[in-house]
């Protein structure tokens, strides 16, 4: 089934692999929201909520969209080893410049237009 001899992963492998880290990152991203939305409660997000408006919006649209991304990329996997597309020049890449498109973007937009109403790093300690 395309094993290298030596139990050694094949070149494609191994891209398919990176291609999978890559894609996996930005869901990896989300993990210190989601520890700190556990360990504060709700009490904590009240506070967070209260002091910085527009910051529930914020986290909503970018985790939605990191969601989104991390699934996308599932998906062009899924079809690559189908082999509805190839891995190399189109899936992989695909999923990266799915991965910009869908996290950094929405973002970068949130944080412009909500920029006086949030806090990137502050409300993790209030």
């Amino acid at each position: 089934h395309g094993e290298a001899p030596s139990g050694e992963l094949t070149s494609l492998e191994a891209y398919r692999m990176l291609g999978l880290a890559a894609c996996g990152l930005p869901g990896v991203l989300y993990v210190v929201d989601a520890a700190s939305f556990a360990m504060g409660g709700a009490t904590w997000w009240g506070r967070v909520a209260e002091q910085w408006p527009a910051q529930r919006p914020c986290e909503q649209t970018t985790l939605l969209c990191g969601a989104l991304a991390v699934e996308a990329c599932m998906l062009l996997h899924r079809l690559g080893r189908e082999g509805v597309l190839r891995f190399r020049g189109e899936a992989v890449p695909a999923g990266v410049v799915l991965c910009v498109m869908l996290t950094l973007v929405p973002t970068a937009a949130q944080i412009y237009w909500h920029r006086s109403e949030i806090s990137l790093w502050e409300f993790y300690f209030v």
